[in-house]
């Protein structure tokens, strides 16, 4: 049972092991004289939690927005959290690295990438 990963119980091997970054690992499993191993029927648990189910309406934990009891909270800006505008639309957000607010045209018709952006190093 070639990259098996447990032994079945009582399951006698013969291996040699290589030091690595990850400590010891063993390598040439094998039964004795060189007999087949069987390996576990059996397979580890996976090592993952599951996280609770948060609601992103009410930030309570035991349910989803869409099952949420309360009525749907007003939609503000990730930034800095007024209800006044989204934060695509946030006037105190600046634009990465130049140190300038970030201003979109409306009346224009273009979006932010209206031309080529300089270059800034």
């Amino acid at each position: 049972m070639a990259g098996f990963r447990s032994l079945d119980d009582a399951e006698r091997v013969e291996y040699k092991f290589k030091s690595s970054v990850k400590g010891r690992e063993a390598e040439g499993v094998t039964g004795p004289c060189g007999a087949h191993c069987q390996g576990s029927k059996r397979r580890p648990k996976p090592k993952h939690r599951r996280r609770a189910n948060r609601c992103y309406n009410c930030d309570e934990l035991g349910h989803y927005a869409k099952d949420c009891p309360q009525p749907p909270m007003p939609k503000r800006c990730h930034h800095c959290k007024s209800e006044e505008h989204l934060v695509a639309d946030c006037p105190f957000k600046q634009t990465q690295g130049s140190g300038q607010a970030d201003t979109k045209s409306s009346d224009s018709g273009e979006g932010a990438s209206a031309g080529p952006k300089p270059d800034v190093t």
